[in-house]
């Protein structure tokens, strides 16, 4: 079987099984699963910015989670899902941010429109977007690593 998409596949542990979970153009990467609810979190570019959406395994619906200018990248989620880290681009270098009960951000979608570069090109995609002011921790940018929270 040939895929052809960069969305998002699983496959059984034995190697059997292969199957599109998000079967996507937009490039999706970094999943994580949810240990305690059925969700999936990930990024997506289809704005045009890559940002963190999550997806609704019972029911397929997605919603994104964050609205940022530079992307975001290298999810990982604590394993009682109370945080989400991941890292972004600011002031000349990447920093590890925090997201605090990511799954509680489900409830409160709000829309966001498609980056400018995607405005220009005409490469438009019909799509239900979030923008969310989210209460993220930032590390403070230092020539040691004591203001990064790794988890």
């Amino acid at each position: 079987m040939l895929f052809r998409s960069k969305g998002i596949f699983l496959i059984n542990r034995d190697g059997s099984g292969l199957r599109p979970l998000r079967d996507t153009a937009e490039g999706e990467n970094y999943p994580v699963f949810a240990s305690s609810a059925p969700y999936i979190l990930y990024t997506s570019d289809r704005s045009g910015i890559a940002n963190i959406y999550m997806t609704n395994l019972d029911t397929g619906e997605e919603r994104p989670v964050t609205n940022v200018l530079n992307g975001v990248s290298d999810l990982n989620m604590a394993t009682d899902d109370s945080r989400l880290y991941f890292t972004a681009f600011y002031d000349q270098g990447y920093d590890i941010y925090r997201i605090h009960n990511p799954l509680q951000l489900w409830n409160s979608p709000k829309e966001v429109s498609l980056s400018n570069y995607l405005k220009v090109t005409g490469e438009t995609q019909d799509t239900n977007l979030v923008n969310q002011d989210r209460d993220v921790e930032t590390t403070v940018a230092a020539s040691d690593y004591s203001h990064y929270v790794f988890g």
